[in-house]
């Protein structure tokens, strides 16, 4: 538990990762919050109403703090906001927020609800886990126009723009002036806001303008493309989000549609959404993070599924023995016979914080095993392919191995497997020696072809003497060989299958009579 969760103690760094600092505020006791200071509850516009009660808190209370955090983000003020500490203090316990749609209506009604349901006043009406919240939020990164379940809790919560707070003894000691000069105080405080709210607009706008310099590509189309194979193919800049549609009237695991269409403009790296088709018959995985693994199991069996593998991981958010992550994630669409893959939390990890542990993910899509790796923080991974008799596009092995301590910027390799059982040689070498004709003075050109291609030529004499020529050809493919004497008018043609390495003779000693004598061969060159 942090408690004290505020931009202040929010680090962006260059890279964009987020760093919380400040982990100075211990456990207090009741006899202290009696004072309501900052120094001994944190930072008063942030903290929770157990918080502000000096009653037990636990890291909901941290929950309730980011939810104020994003309530500013959106609305350009914290929730609740008073001259005397103890007021605010006050309205945490008390008081109803305005309504954020209400501020600004272009603010998403589903992300309204997500910051209402970090900041209810009863910690078992929260989100009782950070990964449930950030599971929310990134739904509303997906579609702006999701919304969710506890709508009446919203209205409950955000009802009152004005709240009044009850605080008696601190109203009464307040005369005529100091409420004058309070007025002025708002009043010159609002000044400042709107001043440094303009600035950031134009900062922003900047931003944005300064940004459509950026590289763009125009964006294929990948609609009729089956959604694993484009998964496996390397040389796409773009980062893949399958969604799934039930339908009969295309083959499961085409891409049927996507967003943003064929020929936008998009820079490297941008997010493509892909509308993957699925089977009238095919299951959509249930949210179970944060259940418990008999519970998920459970969840998951009622939904029709039956094949499932238990696999234990570090976590520093959910609770030991409750589900972290499922793969495939919650919401694909996948068959009733297919295994998957429950990661339950095995709690914090000792590791030093220089250095994370490598996940398995090793049977994971290359979707997966990308999805996985980032959530753990990583950021330096590559893939390749490999024959194997694994299904193509599951990670056959990676390096380094699970549970190895690197940073999050090493690098990380998993292999890919092609679902390919071959295991020819890519090339084949045919060795062949070519009896050359005897006839004194005389010379030629040795061509040889490959499957009508000039391989090689060479000007020889023909004095009698064999001549070697090794040749480098495809593996497991049929293939002719020719073999010729310009001059002489000699042709041999050789088939070969690409099986294996392969020896031949030519014999070529007859040709001598197609030369003419020594003098006239030697006028003419």
């Amino acid at each position: 538990m942090h408690r004290d969760i505020k931009p202040q103690n929010i680090i962006l760094l260059p890279n964009g990762n987020i760093k919380v600092t400040d982990f100075g505020i211990a456990r207090f006791s009741r006899s202290e919050t009696k004072t309501l200071t900052e120094q001994a509850i944190g930072s008063v516009h942030y903290i929770a109403p157990e918080q502000a009660k000096g009653e037990m808190t636990d890291e909901r209370a941290d929950i309730y703090s980011i939810g104020v955090v994003l309530y500013e983000m959106l609305a350009g003020k914290v929730p609740f906001d008073s001259e005397n500490a103890v007021s605010v203090a006050l309205m945490q316990v008390q008081a109803n927020a305005e309504k954020l749609t209400q501020i600004n209506p272009d603010i998403p009604k589903g992300l309204e609800q997500v910051c209402v349901h970090a900041m209810q006043k009863n910690p078992n009406d929260r989100y009782q886990t950070a990964t449930e919240m950030l599971l929310d939020v990134e739904e509303i990164i997906k579609n702006p126009n999701t919304t969710f379940n506890y709508i009446s809790a919203t209205d409950a919560s955000f009802s009152n723009p004005n709240p009044i707070v009850q605080y008696d003894e601190y109203e009464e000691a307040m005369d005529t002036q100091d409420n004058i000069k309070r007025k002025k105080k708002t009043r010159v405080a609002i000044i400042v806001c709107v001043t440094i709210l303009i600035a950031a607009i134009i900062g922003v706008v900047m931003l944005f303008t300064s940004s459509m310099n950026a590289t763009t590509q125009k964006l294929e189309n990948f609609i009729g493309f089956s959604y694993d194979e484009l998964q496996s193919d390397n040389s796409y800049s773009y980062e893949f989000v399958a969604e799934y549609r039930k339908t009969n009237e295309q083959e499961p695991g085409i891409i049927i549609n996507q967003s943003p269409e064929a020929g936008s403009r998009i820079t490297k790296g941008s997010k493509v959404t892909l509308i993957v088709a699925a089977s009238e018959n095919d299951i959509k995985i249930t949210n179970v993070y944060g259940l418990s693994k008999e519970l998920a199991e459970e969840t998951l069996k009622q939904d029709g599924l039956s094949v499932f593998k238990i696999l234990r991981v570090p976590s520093e958010s959910v609770e030991e023995g409750k589900v972290v992550y499922t793969d495939p994630k919650a919401g694909t669409i996948v068959s009733a016979e297919q295994e998957i893959k429950i990661y339950i939390s095995d709690g914090p990890t000792t590791t030093k914080i220089e250095t994370l542990k490598v996940p398995d993910v090793v049977g994971l899509t290359q979707s997966g095993a990308t999805e996985f790796l980032k959530k753990y923080g990583f950021t330096n991974v590559t893939f390749e392919t490999q024959d194997s008799t694994i299904r193509k596009g599951v990670a056959i092995s990676q390096s380094p191995t699970a549970g190895t301590p690197i940073k999050e910027n090493d690098p990380i390799k998993v292999i890919i497997s092609t679902g390919e059982t071959t295991t020819e040689p890519k090339n084949i070498t045919y060795v062949i020696d070519v009896q050359l004709p005897t006839k004194n003075g005389a010379n030629d050109t040795l061509v040889v072809k490959l499957d009508g291609d000039v391989y090689s030529s060479k000007h020889i004499l023909a004095n009698g003497k064999t001549v070697r020529i090794a040749i480098v050809g495809e593996g497991n493919k049929n293939q002719t060989i020719q073999v010729s004497l310009t001059k002489a008018g000699a042709i041999e043609t050789i088939s070969v299958n690409g099986k294996e390495d392969q020896s031949f003779s030519v014999d070529f000693s007859s040709a001598a009579s197609q030369y003419p004598d020594s003098a006239e061969n030697n006028d003419a060159n």
